[in-house]
């Protein structure tokens, strides 16, 4: 009898462990397989003509001219290697964020098969300038093959910033306390009476993310000209300023409206680079577009002469507007419409990126081995 008992307690432990295997590494192992089974489009670019690579000073200039899929060959075929150390230095960081193998693996799945769907929510000229971004590494030579199909994690690329948002709160992740600033004046509140515009932007996803920044220039195929500040290998934008004179900046927020899954923020920034003139045309933008996160947008417009924030995301979209020909933005929304919002009033309490959490800012992480980053003490690195 003390026999039988012991065999079925076995069977009975092995019954119960067998489901939580499998949430712990099927799930995220079916993740992987749907995250990565997007094919490119067929894109015909012989070479990479479309695109020059220049040093100015210590700044990388990219140039971009033509049709979307031979501005992602050119792109691609140029800044092969910076890409390569971007992809290494967020494996690195992940690692770091993660140290556990297992909650990585959770993590990555969970990331990888939210994003199954990506492909369908860009439009076909990202699709086709993302194919050729593609054939510009492998030519250039794809030094992370191994980790998964090219063009798949490209895709995931362009949803990074997505991604790291919905990490920030997540119980498996240590993250630093990081935050993005912005202001716009005018007028009175201006030196010399113009609109003038600047931001300070933190990504923590690695060393090579703060020192390979590249501006570039493109001409898109029947769009608006623009110039951008980002990294290479990214066909959106995170600040940008087109020559119908609108300038366009992220900075991450959070409220209680989510989605799994969204059209990723940076290229509804590219596409409101492209296509818009005025601010009103890029909150139609905003508006129409499906986010997955929460986003303080900055727009600014040379003819109209001012400024505002769109908070935007799921829940949907609220202005606030210059006050005494000033406005300010960090990482949380003031609109009256969040009011009773219980993320964003965390984020704004918690003081992570407001005045009163400076002095936390300014002290180092614990273990992580990352630097917590003051928003106000811009000259610790060059952005």
């Amino acid at each position: 009898m003390p026999g039988l008992l012991l065999r079925f307690s076995r069977d009975l432990a092995a019954a119960l462990l067998l489901p939580l295997v499998w949430l712990g590494l099927g799930l995220p192992a079916l993740g992987f397989a749907l995250g990565f089974r997007a094919t490119p489009p067929p894109v015909a670019v012989a070479d990479a003509a479309a695109g020059r690579l220049e040093r100015v000073g210590g700044l990388r200039h990219l140039h971009l001219d033509g049709a979307p899929a031979a501005m992602g060959r050119a792109n691609g075929e140029r800044c092969a290697p910076l890409v390569a150390r971007l992809e290494r230095d967020l494996h690195g960081t992940l690692t770091t964020l993660v140290p556990s193998f297992a909650a990585r693996h959770l993590v990555l799945g969970m990331v990888a098969g939210l994003n199954a769907g990506l492909e369908r929510r860009l439009r076909g000229s990202e699709r086709d300038e993302i194919a050729g971004l593609a054939a510009g590494i492998a030519a250039a030579g794809d030094v992370h093959a191994a980790v998964g199909p090219l063009y798949g994690r490209l895709l995931h690329y362009h949803a990074l910033h997505d991604a790291s948002q919905n990490l920030i709160d997540n119980p498996l992740v240590r993250t630093p306390a990081v935050g993005c600033s912005a202001v716009a004046v005018v007028g009175g509140a201006s030196a010399d009476g113009h609109l003038l515009v600047g931001r300070l932007f933190d990504f923590e996803g690695g060393r090579g993310f703060d020192e390979d920044k590249v501006v570039v220039t493109c001409a898109p195929e029947g769009g608006l000209r623009f110039v951008s500040v980002a990294w290479g290998g990214l066909v959106g934008a995170v600040t940008g300023f087109n020559e119908a004179g609108l300038w366009v900046s992220l900075n991450a927020a959070a409220t209680d409206h989510r989605r799994l899954t969204g059209r990723p923020v940076t290229l509804v920034v590219r596409e409101i680079l492209e296509t818009c003139r005025r601010i009103d045309d890029a909150v139609e933008v905003l508006s129409r577009s499906e986010l997955a996160v929460s986003e303080a947008v900055l727009l600014a417009s040379r003819d109209e002469r001012t400024a505002l924030v769109a908070e935007a995301g799921p829940g949907g979209v609220a202005l606030r507007r210059m006050q005494g020909g000033r406005l300010a933005v960090t990482n949380h929304f003031l609109a009256p419409r969040w009011q009773g919002d219980a993320a964003n009033a965390a984020r704004i309490a918690g003081g992570r990126c407001t005045i009163s959490g400076m002095a936390a800012a300014r002290r180092p992480t614990r273990k992580s081995g990352l630097r917590n980053v003051s928003i106000y003490t811009p000259a610790r690195r060059a952005r």
